[in-house]
């Protein structure tokens, strides 16, 4: 199999620091995240890399901040 110059980069930058993000790569690499992305797909498909994901905390309203919404913040009540 050969492989495109920037897969090349990609894995000679893994081959230096082990496990790298994507901002990391792109520091690394000076490829953008798009090309990043496709360049990491084709290698992961090639069998070359593996994907360690992590999960991202994302926060949204409860029953409780539906109701303030709706009815306004107690704070705001008093006044």
């Amino acid at each position: 199999m050969t492989l495109s110059d920037n897969e090349k980069k990609v894995l000679l930058s893994l081959q230096e620091k082990h496990k790298l993000s994507l901002k990391e790569l792109e520091k690394e690499t000076g490829l953008s995240e798009s090309t990043l992305n496709t360049v990491c797909d084709r290698l992961f498909l090639k069998g070359y890399l593996r994907k360690h994901e992590t999960s991202k905390e994302f926060y949204g309203l409860g029953i409780g901040g539906h109701r303030y919404v709706k009815e306004g913040l107690p704070e705001r009540k008093v006044l």
